[in-house]
């Protein structure tokens, strides 16, 4: 099963579209005939938003709820949830000189020169937004004749298997890839992760950025210590305090807060460690520093 919050994802980074709902009441002849009325409403839709399916023989049937959550993902990839307002309302077609309009932007700041304020959608010296000129312009926008041209973008329908099973491979190509992961990329990882229950190897991730945030992931909901060497611990606690990772420059864990079995997981996963002495020695500085909040007298006699 795919919800919402998933089908969403795989539309934004897949481009995949979930058909989650399905048994059609009536006949099979019935089924048949709705089935195509759907298909043609949602790709009159699809093609209203710029977008066409690549396999559309493979629809069966779609819920009001599932197709509602589809256009509304869609328009806003289309930038439909937003309202565009240029600075010059007759963008493109006529352009001040840049010029001219930087010199007249100084004088007006002087008091020495005063524009139309109909032709800006913004205030024209400072360029600060101001709600009358946005509103104005925005219906200035509306009122224009849009433009003819499509950039289409091509989607694929996929069962709720299908859409799962390609992003449960999205997001483990980008935990083990070599490169890092973008930052825009991490909530939706993250719930793929969740909510598909995703298994992640610790010892396939190569980027250590990738790794600490991860571990992070795990240690901050269920206090669980997933790698492997004391060094990746301390950029685990780094990244938690939006340190250097690569522990190449100075950090600073000061404010870093450990519960009483924190502390104990903690002990006990540095007393498993082999070669704890040179791993320790390598960092010394950090170590004591966390041991601040580590308190490891508490577990002098720790098993």
């Amino acid at each position: 099963m795919v919800n919402a919050t998933l089908q969403a994802i795989a539309l934004r980074r897949l481009r995949l579209l979930t058909l989650e709902g399905g048994q059609l009441e009536g006949g099979q002849q019935n089924d048949i005939q709705k089935n195509d009325i759907q298909l043609q409403a949602l790709q009159f839709e699809l093609g209203q938003l710029g977008f066409r399916l690549s396999n559309p023989e493979a629809f069966i049937s779609i819920d009001r709820l599932t197709f509602e959550s589809a256009i509304a993902t869609l328009s806003e990839m289309r930038g439909g949830n937003v309202r565009y307002v240029p600075l010059f309302t007759r963008f493109p077609d006529e352009l001040p000189n840049d010029h001219i309009y930087l010199i007249r932007r100084i004088l007006g700041y002087l008091g020495l020169d005063s524009f139309d304020d109909r032709n800006y959608g913004a205030d024209p010296i400072s360029q600060r937004q101001v709600q009358a000129l946005y509103d104005r312009a925005a219906l200035i926008q509306s009122e224009r004749l849009q433009d003819s041209h499509v950039e289409w973008i091509v989607l694929s329908v996929a069962t709720p298997t299908a859409a799962a099973e390609a992003l449960c491979a999205w997001a483990q190509s980008l935990i083990y890839s070599p490169s890092p992961v973008k930052e825009a990329l991490w909530d939706d990882i993250f719930a793929v992760l969740a909510q598909l229950q995703i298994a992640i190897d610790f010892n396939q991730i190569v980027v250590k950025e990738t790794l600490a945030r991860l571990a992070a992931y795990r240690w901050e909901r269920f206090n669980e210590i997933r790698v492997q060497t004391p060094t990746d611990l301390l950029r685990m606690f780094a990244f938690m305090r939006e340190q250097d990772v690569s522990l190449a420059s100075q950090i600073d864990l000061k404010g870093l807060k450990l519960s009483k079995p924190q502390r104990r997981a903690i002990a006990a996963f540095l007393s498993g460690c082999p070669a704890l002495e040179e791993d320790l020695l390598r960092y010394r500085d950090l170590w004591i520093n966390l041991s601040r909040w580590l308190h490891p007298g508490d577990y002098s006699n720790l098993k």
